[in-house]
């Protein structure tokens, strides 16, 4: 039994005790009464689920924000400790043996062309659908794990034909 039915039965059964006391007319304002109060309380209790929904998908909605917002943090934070690594690396490039700078410096502009590239792919972060997210951030990340895996192989190891 609905709301509304439990609400008709029981105004129905208010009416009928109360029709032998009162006058047509406060018989008529009762049951108008007791209709709008019937139709509030089915209203609200209609109303209810869609109040939770919304609360759940707001929380729900903030978190993936955070998520979203601590992420891109992190990947500021990457990319800034990768480009005072290209820094460095450049730096001891010029240390290295004339023979192996040519190929070192070759590493480091690819290094460099992944570094912008991902940089600009980490500007759709901000588009990403909530279907997406998952596989674009894993997809960043990796490209993280290979920007390092670029720069560790970029360490001169023969520095002894350096210029000086």
């Amino acid at each position: 039994m609905t709301t509304r039915s439990r609400w008709i039965v029981t105004l129905t059964l208010l009416l009928g005790m109360s029709a032998c006391t009162d006058s047509p007319e406060d018989q008529a304002r009762k049951a108008a009464a007791a209709g709008r109060e019937a139709n509030r309380l089915e209203l609200q209790a209609l109303r209810e689920p869609n109040r939770q929904k919304a609360q759940a998908t707001a929380a729900a909605e903030q978190e993936i924000r955070k998520a979203r917002d601590d992420f891109r943090q992190w990947c500021q934070s990457r990319m800034d400790q990768i480009d005072a690594d290209v820094n460095d690396a450049r730096a001891s490039i010029q240390q290295a043996a004339p023979q192996a700078r040519a190929e070192l410096e070759r590493q480091l502009g690819d290094l460099q062309h992944k570094r912008d590239a991902l940089r600009a792919d980490l500007e759709e972060a901000k588009t990403q659908s909530a279907s997406s997210w998952d596989a674009f951030k894993h997809r960043v990340e990796l490209r993280f794990d290979e920007l390092a895996a670029l720069l560790d192989g970029l360490h001169p190891t023969d520095t002894s034909h350096a210029r000086k």
